[in-house]
């Protein structure tokens, strides 16, 4: 059961935490680094969130781990009675470099520390959209001026949805996610003045997996065929990490397609993501998404339920997977493109600096004038809480 978490209970544990974490480090109990803190104001102020009993208890546990002592058991017994969770945000993970190892016998081994924090951060993760999913369910599904469909889009059996009218903007979803739970609170605010074409890609929601390895260049043909089936001929793109890559390929690709690209907290190349982030893709497993609004919703939407696991495993390869789009391909793109990153979002400041310039931005506009493209780095903010910082989009699409 979901229950409300008051902002002072949640300020409350992350002092006690963050005093019990300072207190390890100064005793040389552990000699790593943590990354484990969620910014708690901003979650509660962009989400207005709830938070499980199972993720509290998950959290106290892993308290427990990082050291068994009478102060973890008090942070435990107070998370317990106060309905707290010690969050952990997703990207926000255990960042173990050569430099920083275990001093003491008595702890687990690294792989077993970095699969409970796994388990954490999803946890963590679909409290927050779980959320969003909630705020759906409350505004666009009564939305009467809703069509839905399935479209023949390369051997698949494409799922999409259809919002409002006016200039047409293709949204596209990041990965294990759905409409419903990735887009969910921003297609209301959407609709007002643009045609909304939601769409579930490969083997997500309500779309069917086919016999085709996943890559970026057939995500964005099957995101092309989607567009010329529906008879538009061009669109505003907005993608969201593994959605944000599609929206970047699709530019790269059919660029007459693309009016203006928003680009949410991803990457152009693998090595975009920092090397805790990295870390983590290979170690994705099916059962770490047992008992999340990802599985209950794959269960409600997916045509095959049995399909889980082969699903899983086969997009967590994927994500794994290095890719480099190309610098010099992003050179080439001559639509204006809004990158929007969260500052601690798990993507390396250097690739979006990088991105940027090959953009044509990071000049004096004082001096050479404004840039087509824009960068928006949103401060306080994670790669799961910058799904809500959606301020910035529309001035930019309106432009």
């Amino acid at each position: 059961m979901l229950k409300q978490v008051q902002h002072d209970e949640i300020t409350h544990s992350y002092v006690l935490f963050s005093i019990y974490l300072a207190n390890a480090v100064k005793k040389s109990r552990l000699q790593f680094a943590l990354m484990l803190i969620s910014p708690y104001e901003a979650q509660v102020r962009h989400t207005h969130t709830s938070y499980t009993a199972y993720s509290c208890a998950m959290i106290s546990f892993f308290i427990y781990i990082l050291g068994p002592d009478r102060e973890a058991k008090r942070i435990w017994n107070y998370s317990e009675s106060r309905n707290c969770s010690v969050c952990l945000s997703p990207l926000h993970v255990l960042l173990i470099d050569k430099k920083f190892k275990f001093v003491h016998k008595y702890l687990f081994m690294q792989k077993i520390i970095l699969r409970f924090a796994i388990i954490a951060f999803i946890t963590s993760f679909y409290s927050i959209i779980n959320n969003a999913a909630a705020q759906q369910t409350r505004t666009t599904k009564t939305d009467t001026s809703k069509t839905s469909g399935y479209a023949p889009i390369n051997g698949l059996k494409m799922y999409y949805e259809i919002y409002g009218e006016g200039k047409p903007i293709l949204l596209l979803h990041g990965s294990y996610m759905n409409i419903d739970l990735n887009y969910g609170e921003i297609i209301p605010e959407l609709e007002k003045h643009h045609k909304v074409i939601a769409i579930e890609m490969q083997g997500h929601g309500r779309t069917a997996d086919i016999d085709r390895d996943y890559s970026w260049e057939a995500m964005a043909d099957d995101a092309a065929a989607m567009l010329a089936y529906l008879k538009i001929d061009k669109a505003d793109i907005l993608g969201y990490s593994f959605g944000a890559t599609v929206g970047l390929e699709l530019a790269i690709k059919h660029p007459a397609l693309v009016n203006k690209l928003v680009f949410i907290s991803s990457v152009y190349k693998s090595d975009g993501w920092i090397k805790p982030v990295r870390n983590i893709f290979p170690m994705i497993k099916p059962e770490f998404f047992e008992h999340t609004p990802l599985r209950t919703y794959y269960n409600k939407l997916a045509p095959d339920t049995s399909h889980w696991k082969a699903f899983v495993n086969k997009l967590a390869k994927f994500d794994a997977t290095s890719f480099d789009l190309g610098i010099e391909n992003v050179k080439s793109i001559k639509s204006p493109v809004l990158i929007i990153k969260g500052d601690n979002d798990g993507v390396d400041l250097s690739h979006v600096a990088e991105m940027y310039e090959a953009l044509g931005g990071g000049v004096s506009g004082d001096m050479a004038g404004m840039p087509k493209s824009q960068l928006a780095v949103i401060p306080n903010t994670t790669h799961v809480t910058l799904m809500m910082s959606t301020h910035v989009i529309n001035p930019f699409l309106d432009k």
